[in-house]
């Protein structure tokens, strides 16, 4: 039986595998240790259908050929991602042309795609935003906006998933420029700038929870472009620690609306922390280059 994997052949010396399954098994084992996972199998020209375990219990001298698709979990929800975004734009050009008919029919299959996106992305409140929306008389325009802008933020995830390095080259400018507003938000708290405040902070939140995600997007990798990194004799994974804490106390101080305690977090927590976040992304950067 000739075994091949993304349609390299490979040696496989069986041993007490007597069927499919359980040589399936041992493959997979294998390919989770490279932060591998298989999405495809194919025997002899036909694709396995996974919703039938049937297949499990075939026979190997049966088998002439056998074929399996691999893939990293970072491409495959990439993959998933962008499948969601064919659905929704699908949607969204239903909603533009006012086929709210069409729309009402597959209402379903709408809710439950958004479900599954908004999950992974970890914005599941915008399905109340999505439920109030359907639940107007004359729905499909701001139907239209509201998928629009998801799909903005999906993109934007795909990128990440697919290109973390170059998103985080990106951050690097991002985070100098927040920096310096970050230094001066405290006065804008204590002299009546607090909308000017409040928005330097939001912007500092979606940064770092991006910055976050393509940390893990990263160490994902293999090699881990942050294994063993040091910045100013303080270890990656103890500052990342230390930096999560800092920004889970601003996001509760900010839903709280405590202006005072925003305003010593950014001072004493936050901003001291910025300059080690941009020595990391910058060396991050440096070893992925």
């Amino acid at each position: 039986m000739d075994v091949l994997i993304n349609d390299e052949k490979i040696n496989i010396t069986l041993e007490e595998e007597k069927n499919l399954g359980q040589v399936i098994s041992g493959i997979n084992a294998w390919l989770e240790d490279g932060n591998m996972f298989i999405h495809g199998i194919d025997v002899d020209g036909t694709p396995v259908d996974f919703t039938d375990d049937k297949w499990r219990g075939k026979s190997l001298d049966k088998i002439s050929r056998l074929s399996i698709s691999a893939e990293t979990e970072t491409i495959l929800r990439a993959e998933a991602l962008k499948t969601g975004l064919e659905v929704l734009e699908t949607f969204r050009l239903a909603a533009l042309e006012g086929k709210r008919e069409e729309i009402d029919a597959y209402k379903a299959e709408l809710t439950e795609s958004l479900q599954t996106l908004l999950e992974e992305i970890d914005h599941s409140k915008l399905m109340d935003t999505l439920n109030h929306i359907l639940s107007q008389e004359d729905y499909t325009v701001s139907l239209s906006e509201y998928l629009k802008g998801l799909m903005i933020i999906i993109e934007e995830r795909v990128r990440e998933l697919l290109q973390p390095m170059f998103e985080l080259q990106n951050l690097q400018s991002l985070l100098e420029k927040i920096s310096e507003e970050l230094e001066e938000t405290p006065v804008y708290l204590q002299t009546g700038k607090e909308k000017q405040a409040i928005d330097a902070v939001l912007r500092f939140i979606e940064l770092s929870e991006k910055s976050i995600r393509v940390f893990r997007i990263l160490s994902s990798q293999k090699p881990n472009p942050m294994e063993g990194l040091m910045f100013e004799d303080v270890q990656f994974e103890d500052f990342y620690t230390d930096f999560n804490t800092a920004l889970g106390e601003l996001e509760e101080a900010l839903s709280n609306q405590d202006t005072v305690l925003i305003g010593d977090l950014l001072e004493y927590e936050v901003v001291p922390r910025l300059e080690k976040l941009s020595g990391f992304t910058s060396a991050i950067v440096e070893r992925g280059v």
